[in-house]
């Protein structure tokens, strides 16, 4: 009996089914803007301009029909670039069923801290997401198989963008939702909107917004956003093949360094321990844990929810390190059930 695929890996093998040639493009392309610019941000693997240029080139030496302007080739940038990054990788990351329940249900409140998402363990990710729904502007609600997640920039802006692809299990391109890393959730959705705009403007857009756009964002980009935080927050805890997550080092062959692409998809299990610790958790509230504590307090848990903190010291002191924020994810906190053990938190160290 087969092994069955893996969706992310379906919709790679699709993508290059449908533009043959397209990764030898993109290798080619991205050694070409590496050497151009200087100081690029380590994060990004392709940018978007780039990852566009390689697919029109994949075109036209494949002899298909070139796309007729940039609102017919834009969606098909967007998987390039989401593939190729995917592709070097592959990382599937599934996150126990208690804690996704938990982070899914977690607000997403406050700026989006983007400094965290600099802490991606891989250049793009692939979480899978049961039971996740994406609202479209019709009022229809299609399932989601897993998102892909991968940062990007352009030149004439520095605020990175965290662009998300969104598996619903059809053949690509499939629909992509770029998040500027600016304030809030709210704030993101506004200059999303403006450059939509801006962009029918200028001809890269086919259509404006629906106007049921930011209602069905906003459904949908707090529980996704919730789950890459977590797996790039400090309180994650990743297991699978040794030595973890990582994108791979250039490698040396006669034609120069090199950096060559995973040979197939690699699972990480995600929250174990915690998971299992929340079980515990509900299962004693559920009970009623041992009674009344000391302090009169009916045994409950306490909601997640996100926690920046601020390390380093306040004062400035001579040859110290600037104060930083760190964002942490607090699971659903046993309040009030005697002799419980501390939640595990530290498993992947994140890079200073």
């Amino acid at each position: 009996m087969a092994l069955s695929i893996p969706s992310p890996r379906l919709r790679l093998e699709e993508w290059g089914r449908a533009i043959p040639g397209i990764w030898h493009a993109v290798e080619g392309e991205r050694a070409s803007w590496r050497q151009d610019i200087a100081g690029w941000p380590a994060p990004i693997f392709l940018p978007l301009e780039h990852a566009g240029r390689a697919t029109l080139a994949a075109i036209a030496a494949s002899g298909q029909r070139p796309p007729s302007g940039p609102a017919e080739l834009s969606p098909a940038a967007c998987v390039t670039q989401c593939l190729a990054t995917w592709r070097m990788t592959q990382g599937i990351y599934r996150i126990d069923p208690t804690l996704y329940e938990a982070l899914i249900a977690t607000p997403v409140t406050g700026d989006i801290p983007s400094d965290v998402l600099l802490y991606l363990p891989e250049w793009c990710v692939y979480i899978e997401t049961p039971g996740m729904i994406v609202p479209t502007a019709d009022g229809a609600d299609i399932p989601v198989y897993g998102l892909w997640y991968w940062l990007d920039i352009t030149r004439d802006r520095p605020t990175m963008i965290l662009s998300v692809g969104i598996d619903i299990g059809r053949r690509p391109p499939f629909p992509v939702q770029h998040v500027p890393l600016v304030g809030t959730l709210e704030h993101a959705l506004d200059e999303t909107v403006r450059e939509w705009e801006s962009a029918l403007i200028r001809g890269n857009a086919k259509r404006p917004p629906p106007p049921a756009y930011r209602e069905a964002a906003a459904r949908f980009l707090p529980p996704a956003l919730s789950l890459i935080l977590y797996l790039c927050s400090r309180s994650v805890e990743i297991a699978g093949a040794a030595g973890g997550p990582a994108n791979p080092t250039p490698q040396k062959t006669r034609r120069g360094m090199r950096i060559f692409p995973a040979n197939g998809p690699r699972q990480w299990e995600v929250g174990v321990r915690l998971g299992a610790a929340l079980r515990t958790a509900y299962a004693r509230e559920s009970e009623g844990g041992n009674g009344h504590s000391v302090y009169n307090l009916r045994p409950h848990i306490r909601g997640a929810h996100w926690h920046t903190y601020l390390l380093g010291p306040r004062a400035p002191r001579e040859n110290a390190a600037p104060q930083r924020r760190e964002l942490r994810w607090l699971p659903p906190i046993p309040v009030a059930i005697e002799d419980y053990d501390a939640l595990p938190t530290v498993i992947r160290p994140v890079r200073p």
